[in-house]
């Protein structure tokens, strides 16, 4: 198996494919959005640290994952936040989505960032192997998340 992880900001044309996904997958979190607006917010130049990421498995587009200026509407004083981790079910348990936060984690690390931020409503187990740390209960447009914390200070 072939692993290989690229940037939206180096190959655009991703972006299409990473809208897609997160109107599949997080239909909530994108109500309002057609695929043009959302792959046109993946594509605006980031306030801050930002990128998203694809990663590859034999070629094929099969996760992503990004960095976000700001994520959750009830706390926009945390910044910058690893958002919209998406592993497609048939490649799911392979470690992609492990991958793909510590490469969100080195970006975020080396643009300065002393801590990372993320919320979860059925993931917290994942990030708590990835030595996240959870904060406490958050709200998501009325629903409840956990909101969870990485510190990046050290190499890691």
């Amino acid at each position: 198996m072939t692993i290989r992880i690229e940037s939206v900001a180096t190959n655009p044309g991703l972006a299409a494919l990473v809208a897609q996904w997160r109107l599949d997958i997080f239909p909530q979190a994108t109500r309002g959005y057609t695929l043009d607006t959302l792959t046109a917010l993946i594509l605006a130049p980031p306030a801050g640290p930002a990128d998203t990421f694809v990663l590859f498995e034999d070629g094929q587009p099969v996760a992503t994952a990004g960095l976000a200026g700001t994520d959750l509407a009830s706390r926009l004083d945390l910044t910058p936040w690893l958002a919209g981790v998406i592993v497609l079910p048939a490649f799911q348990g392979r470690g992609h989505a492990a991958a793909l936060v510590r490469r969100v984690e080195d970006t975020a690390r080396q643009a300065g960032a002393p801590v990372l931020w993320l919320y979860t409503s059925r993931a917290e187990g994942l990030y708590l192997r990835l030595d996240w740390e959870t904060v406490g209960p958050e709200q998501d447009d009325g629903h409840p998340v956990v909101l969870m914390r990485r510190g990046l200070t050290q190499a890691q």
